[in-house]
């Protein structure tokens, strides 16, 4: 249910013209990662990872081998980072401290996959910067969306009901 929720996040942000506020290459809100701060915060890492590795992969389906390598490496560096800031949640780090941590990381995997792509490591100062920036503008509206939806559903309140089924 949450791998669905994201992909169907991922697709609705292709609709926002982000781009012509912010007149950057690349550059999307991360609603997506409303879903993954929700998962680091309520769920087990193990099952974040699935829902994240789950999303990358049926996007790549969708966009392509070189979509998929800068995503899924920006998805695990940003759970990584994610999952060692939500150890200080409530003491050092709020759920926007951690969505701003994953959405900064995130932006430093992707680098990292152009650097590789490309092979060209002046990608890193150029680049780098400005997408930080950013990230921690869009990090910061992502963990502001996800606390309604941490505090609305909290990890007793997950079941799955399925009613029963009468044969008439």
């Amino acid at each position: 249910m949450f791998t669905a929720l994201a992909l169907v996040l991922s697709i609705v942000e292709n609709y926002f013209p982000i781009g012509l506020i912010i007149p950057v290459p690349g550059i999307k809100l991360g609603l997506a990662n409303i879903v993954t701060v929700f998962a680091i915060v309520t769920l087990s890492p193990i099952d974040t990872l699935i829902i994240i590795l789950i999303r990358c992969f049926v996007m790549g389906l969708f966009t392509g081998p070189v979509s998929f390598l800068f995503s899924i490496t920006g998805a695990i560096l940003a759970f990584v980072v994610m999952i060692f800031l939500s150890k200080g949640l409530g003491k050092v780090f709020s759920v926007i401290g951690i969505s701003m941590g994953g959405a900064v990381s995130h932006n430093i995997g992707q680098i990292l996959a152009a650097v590789f792509v490309m092979k060209d490591a002046g990608i890193i100062f150029s680049y780098l910067p400005l997408l930080m920036l950013v990230a921690l503008f869009t990090g910061a509206l992502t963990g502001i969306a996800a606390i309604p939806v941490i505090n609305n559903l909290n990890r007793k309140s997950i079941k799955l009901k399925i009613p029963d089924r009468k044969d008439d």
